[in-house]
């Protein structure tokens, strides 16, 4: 019997206890008990024929049927450890037979279960476009079943497990290939701990293979807990003080590292998954303002929401019912929306924003300038700040065009009550050209970057920051 290298855990002896078979058949067929393949196993074994060449097989059969139907494969890799100072043979046994009996209760249809060696099994199903979506779902689930409690002669064991999994065509196209894949994968998911779940890992310089997870893993990242908020201030030109800050989603990928906004954000809005990550921005951005405010710390915050959680969702009511869960005044919370947003479905935004605004919510209309029809809908909109796109503030020392757009828009914004933002400042000359316009509150790189929010109470929470020391 080997030992892992953790201490307390020894590898579960599955050698002889089941050998490559396909998931139950239905009762009343031939050969429906899941352990027949026990004795082939050992045949095989005395035969000196290594399971892994046997899995091979099941994989080339798999591939070929996935090459038939022209769809999609995904192989999970399933790697078992047991707990135990000392296990005896008979006990490990019967442990290796539950822990099948669960495999196959994961598995389903057309699902095959097989052993690759003493501790390691692989389950392989057709996949459609989504498989990579499949193989995180059937990792769950795997390690979920294999996690509950065994009884084995009286003894309580604990199962860990861990998971690798590749898929067929994006990783690897022949068996060997695609098994070594999921190797590499299972290798990494024990590296990270037990119980953990690895893909393929995406190889540095491989733009394909990384827009090709956040596809494939965007739907559930917030169910996931893999969102987190950084917050950009806003600050007051004239004294250098922080007036708020921006909340900006970040997803903390398990293999990309931090993925900005601009990779996903625009995939969930047409993807139809915009909605969960929208609301549990708002959530978290909620719980942190009650932080905050707990630490002593009065700071707004500003929440972006898109043009179809106005369409999908009741999404005045859900903003109300959040700031009143995490018992956060309205007044503390600032909507920012894109002009695109309000031109879907205008009278449905304006009848929302103005039930927002009734309760003291602020309203900001975001990148400012790059709609058809901005000067109009000013005066229709319940706005409270224009935040004027970074596209008109770069340069603007430099570019005489910039600098009038900036002028007239800061105008037309005074003379109807509304504050203006610079977005976008990436230099002490914007900073300069914002103030000679009468600009007198910006964001931007050169002010103060996206932060976490415990960077940000330690930076910026104890007093004003003094212009030019935000960016340090």
């Amino acid at each position: 019997m080997r030992r892992s290298v953790a201490a307390g855990i020894v590898d579960l002896g599955l050698a002889g206890a089941v050998g490559p078979i396909r998931a139950p058949r239905q009762s009343g067929s031939s050969g429906s008990n899941p352990h027949d393949g026990a004795k082939s196993s050992v045949a095989r074994k005395a035969s000196g024929l290594p399971d892994r060449l046997l899995t091979l097989d099941r994989i080339g059969d798999a591939l070929a049927g996935a090459h038939r139907s022209a769809r999609g494969l995904v192989l999970l890799l399933v790697g078992v450890d047991v707990a135990a100072a000392a296990t005896p043979s008979h006990d490990l046994h019967a442990l290796a037979l539950e822990a099948t009996d669960r495999l196959h209760g994961v598995a389903s249809g057309e699902a095959i279960v097989a052993r690759v060696s003493d501790n390691t099994f692989a389950l392989m199903m057709a996949a459609g476009a989504r498989s990579s979506a499949l193989g995180s779902r059937m990792a769950s689930r795997v390690l979920e079943a294999l996690a509950r409690p065994y009884t084995v002669s009286g003894r309580a064991l604990r199962v860990n497990a861990s998971v690798g999994s590749s898929t067929f065509p994006r990783d690897a196209t022949r068996p060997d290939a695609l098994l070594e894949s999921a190797e590499r994968a299972l290798d990494a998911a024990r590296r990270a701990g037990p119980n953990s779940y690895r893909c393929v890992p995406v190889q540095a310089g491989s733009p394909v293979e990384a827009d090709m997870l956040i596809r494939t893993q965007l739907d559930g990242a917030a169910a996931r807990d893999e969102l987190e908020l950084h917050y950009q201030p806003k600050f007051d030109l004239s004294t250098g003080a922080v007036t708020g800050v921006e909340a900006l989603v970040r997803w903390r990928h398990p293999q990309l590292g931090l993925v900005a906004p601009s990779r996903f954000i625009p995939l969930a809005e047409s993807n139809g998954v915009i909605a969960p990550i929208g609301e549990w921005v708002l959530a978290e951005a909620c719980r942190q303002v009650r932080r905050w405010q707990d630490e002593g710390i009065q700071v707004p915050v500003g929440v972006n929401v898109s043009a179809r959680q106005f369409r999908e969702t009741d999404l005045a009511g859900d903003i109300l019912a959040t700031l009143g869960e995490h018992r956060v005044d309205p007044h503390w919370i600032e909507i920012e929306l894109t002009e695109s947003a309000v031109m879907d479905d205008t009278e449905r935004v304006v009848a929302a924003l103005d039930r927002l605004k009734a309760h003291g919510v602020r309203i900001a209309v975001d990148d400012f300038g790059t709609g058809y029809a901005s000067l109009s809908y000013l005066t229709r909109l319940p706005v409270d700040v224009v935040k004027i796109d970074q596209s008109f503030v770069q340069d603007i020392a430099r570019r005489a065009d910039n600098g009038a757009i900036v002028l007239a828009i800061v105008r037309l914004a005074r003379n109807l009550g509304i504050e203006v933002i610079a977005e976008g400042v990436e230099t002490g000359r914007d900073v300069v050209a914002l103030r000679a316009r009468g600009c007198n509150h910006a964001q931007g790189y050169f002010l103060g970057k996206p932060t976490s929010a415990a960077e940000f109470a330690a930076r910026h929470g104890a007093a004003p920051v003094l212009l030019g020391r935000a960016s340090s």
